[in-house]
């Protein structure tokens, strides 16, 4: 998922206050593990590892974990999340694990 944090104007947290965020807000049905998290100057890219299983659809779920974090975190207002996929599609995107058909 990536982080956009352009309209806010105020100087980039630190990474670790950013993985504390979503750790802090995550719930037992969440199924979150752990997180890896590359800060930027526009914000952030990060990856969930989730257990197998959680109770809500993947995106949907990470979606909702990460909006709490972000209401929940003073210091992450502004932010938004601008963009959330599973990495199994990200690879099926670039690596298909089928041929074309034509």
């Amino acid at each position: 998922m990536e982080f956009d944090r352009s309209a806010t104007g105020a100087p980039a947290p630190g990474a670790e206050l950013v993985v504390d965020a979503l750790l802090g807000a995550a719930a037992p049905g969440d199924g979150l593990e752990h997180v890896r998290l590359h800060s930027s100057r526009r914000g952030a890219v990060a990856v969930l590892f989730l257990a197998r299983q959680a109770d809500a659809p993947v995106v949907a779920g990470c979606r909702d974990l990460c909006d709490r974090a972000l209401r929940a975190e003073p210091l992450l207002r502004g932010w938004t999340l601008a963009s959330c996929a599973e990495v199994a599609q990200l690879l099926g995107a670039v690596h298909p694990s089928t041929p074309d058909p034509s």
